[in-house]
């Protein structure tokens, strides 16, 4: 019986998917649909020597009306483990779902339902409005207010007066100011709640502009209300041209725990960090040699540094660290290879000693390896079949293997030719 409950579930979940992505069977020429159809199934062994087989289903579409600025957007599907037969691990899953009102360029947009929000301190899922008036050449007001999505994702909301989030953004865009080109200053201000508990009650700044085509700079500053005001400064440089490309940042930043968070007994809740990444371009962007790395500054400083080197086939580098800061030093690698048309073969790896002392972890060799296939039909690019194996191995997992295997299929239909 409870497979047949799981049949009917999943036989749900992928029926409500479908019913959209077949829109175009009854749709006309003024609509538009396009997305993402998906399966996959990860399989491994835990520590128990327990066999575990997980399901995921994932759909993604949008149906927009090409004759006003109208659509629809929805994100989700299916996931459950063969090893309690689905019956409590087997769940829908529903990332977003919104109508909206407005496109990238229409000077109002509205959203309503469920989506990710990220408007300057402003982040994560809200089950709510989105209201964006772009109220002269050079000012946007967005306001947005409802409740915070469910760590679950699943298909249910979480109470108003249990997780009230509001909050929205002031966009400034002068263009040329002083010294800087393509200039955009954002003021931001969000509260969010979960489990009648405040998770983040920020004011924002942010700025962006361009010295020249070649140097752009970044600034940020957050501040909360609690007794410690700063939560983070961060001042950024990029630089590329032909030959050269790097970054140089700094910032200081505290850690942003809730005061009911078992993390606030943690030593050090603030640090200042410098980084910085220097690539040199050898032959047209194929080959290059670089380094990056970080300066933390706490108690006692901390560095860690990593020389690479870029190949036509990916990039392999080597990671080290000194001083007072977690380590995790050794090769790495990240690799991709495409013998024929519509065949890529790739595969990423490590071999680390790890040492971090706030979890009493003193030193352990760590070797963690994955490669993959994936094959998209030159007759048919809108299927795409993959295949990886995946090893984890520590003195604690000596053989953690995990096989995965999908399908993906996209359709687009009713667009412009």
């Amino acid at each position: 019986m409870k497979i047949l409950g799981v049949f009917f579930r999943f036989a749900f979940v992928i029926a409500f998917c479908l019913m959209f992505t077949g829109l175009w069977q009854v749709a006309d020429s003024g609509v538009r649909v396009r997305g993402s159809f998906g399966l996959q199934a990860y399989g491994y062994e835990d520590r128990d020597e327990e066999n575990h087989l997980w399901l995921l289903q994932s759909t993604r579409f949008s149906v927009t009306d090409k004759t006003r600025p109208l659509s629809f957007h929805f994100s989700g599907g299916y996931i459950g483990d063969n090893a309690d037969e689905f019956s409590s691990s087997g769940r829908g899953r529903f990332h977003k779902g919104y109508l909206q009102y407005g496109g990238m360029s229409d000077p109002l947009k509205i959203r309503i339902g469920r989506f990710f929000m990220y408007k300057g301190v402003a982040l994560g899922v809200l089950d709510g409005l989105e209201f964006q008036q772009k109220m002269s050449k050079n000012y946007k007001l967005s306001i947005f207010a409802g409740m915070m999505g469910p760590l679950s994702r699943r298909f249910e909301f979480e109470k108003p007066d249990e997780a009230l989030s509001f909050g929205g953004e002031l966009r400034w865009t002068p263009g040329n100011l002083w010294h800087f080109k393509k200039t955009n200053v954002s003021l931001s201000y969000t509260n969010q709640q979960r489990n009648e508990l405040e998770t983040r009650h920020r004011i924002g700044l942010n700025a962006f502009g361009s010295l020249n085509h070649k140097t752009n700079v970044y600034a940020v500053v957050q501040l909360r209300t609690s007794e410690s005001p700063i939560r983070r400064i961060v001042s950024r440089v990029r630089y590329a041209d032909n030959s050269w490309s790097g970054m140089l940042e700094g910032a200081f930043v505290s850690i942003d725990m809730a005061d009911y968070s078992w993390l606030n007994g943690f030593e050090h809740s603030s640090y200042t960090r410098l980084r910085f990444a220097l690539d040199r371009n050898i032959k047209s962007r194929l080959w290059a040699v670089g380094i990056d790395g970080s300066f933390l500054f706490s108690n006692e400083p901390g560095i860690r540094l990593g020389p690479f080197v870029t190949i036509p086939y990916g990039q392999l580098g080597y990671r080290f660290s000194i001083g007072d800061r977690g380590k995790s030093d050794g090769l790495w690698a990240s690799l991709h290879y495409s013998p024929y048309e519509g065949i890529e073969a790739y595969a990423s790896g490590s071999l680390m000693t790890y040492e971090w002392e706030a979890y009493d972890i003193e030193s352990e060799d760590l070797t963690m390896f994955q490669t993959g296939l994936r094959y998209t039909p030159p007759f048919k690019e809108n299927v795409t079949v993959s295949g990886e194996y995946q090893v984890y191995q520590s003195p604690e997992f000596t053989s953690d293997r995990r096989f995965m295997g999908g399908l993906k299929w996209k359709f687009d239909h009713g667009r412009s030719k």
